[in-house]
């Protein structure tokens, strides 16, 4: 029976950390870049790191380059029969584009199921759902000034963890 309960909770969790749209290169393209005709790659990049860092301010952790950032967060969640650590990534590229800037963002997320059989890992990968990508670009837009208001975590319908779980909704000031 534990096993049983084990697999189970493993399957959950893998549904919570993946998503099963495929994209080709040009949706992909799509969905994860952004232009920002008035910003420049340092204001872009600014802007960018305000919006993820306000995701978990307190847990996220940035790795920078030249040209954008990686940051990673963890996420601890209980369940009945166990718990579950879940890592999200952020990797942010800018690139100058005429007089502004664009942004490439590629988000992935990341698993381990923890119950009374032990440690089982989950899915890893990519995000493949529009809407966390969509969340922080209009996040991205409010800050910058070229969207009126903040997009909170229930605005977007769809597949948003890795933007709303265990994180902060609140607007940036």
């Amino acid at each position: 029976m534990p096993r049983v309960i084990a697999a189970l909770f493993l399957l959950l969790l893998a549904s919570c950390t993946t998503t099963t749209q495929d994209w080709t290169r040009e949706e992909q393209a799509a969905v994860t870049t952004r232009s920002f005709p008035t910003l420049s790659p340092s204001q872009a990049t600014a802007i960018a790191e305000r919006v993820v860092r306000a995701i978990r301010p307190d847990k996220m952790q940035f790795a920078y380059r030249d040209n954008g950032f990686r940051a990673t967060r963890g996420s601890f969640q209980y369940f009945v029969f166990g718990a579950a650590q879940l890592d999200y990534a952020y990797d942010v590229t800018v690139r100058p584009a005429g007089s502004g800037s664009v942004v490439q963002l590629i988000v992935q997320s990341g698993g381990t199921a923890l119950t009374s059989v032990g440690a089982l890992p989950g899915g890893e990968g990519m995000v493949r759902a529009q809407t966390p990508y969509e969340t922080i670009f209009r996040r991205m837009e409010y800050v910058a000034g070229t969207r009126p208001e903040w997009t909170p975590c229930g605005a977007l319908q769809g597949f948003n963890e890795p933007v709303c779980v265990s994180a902060n909704d609140d607007p940036i000031q």
